[in-house]
């Protein structure tokens, strides 16, 4: 997860959507375990929700998470992970590896050895897999060049 929250996530849709709700802050929160001013403040763009909270949203108001935070044009692993409202070591656990290796693959430093598994673990198809694997270890790759 990156820090502070699911990177990308829209303030103002998670308002619209609970307006067309009719709900206030209050009892969204009730729904979604969490307090009314963590939902003001997630409205406003102040905070970012972790992904198990982002994922609780998005049932709450019935809408997709990536209505509340859209993937990128080229989503890595991990936009993919936090949008289906999974951590790095819930992913480890189904796995069954460490969470160093979740978080290296997800860079693109660490190839996974059995990539349908990890597709399943993601509950992506093994096309989206690779592509948001390949698209990581580009961005990674370029990081380490530079410019």
């Amino acid at each position: 997860m990156s820090r502070g929250g699911v990177e990308g996530f829209r303030g103002d849709r998670l308002h619209r959507a609970r307006q067309r709700r009719a709900l206030s802050c209050a009892e969204l929160a009730v729904a979604v375990d969490s307090n009314p001013n963590s939902i003001s403040r997630l409205e406003r763009g102040e905070q970012k929700p972790p992904p198990a909270l982002l994922r609780r949203l998005a049932e709450a108001l019935g809408v997709k998470p990536t209505y509340l935070a859209p993937l990128p044009a080229k989503p890595t692993l991990r936009h993919i992970r936090e949008r289906a409202g999974l951590t790095g070591s819930e992913i480890a656990r189904a796995l069954g590896v460490t969470p160093g290796t979740v978080s290296s693959t997800e860079r693109g430093v660490t190839h996974p050895r059995d990539a349908p598994a990890w597709a399943r673990a993601y509950d992506v198809d093994l096309t989206t897999f690779v592509a948001a694997w390949t698209h990581a270890r580009t961005a990674t790759a370029r990081r380490v060049k530079g410019p």
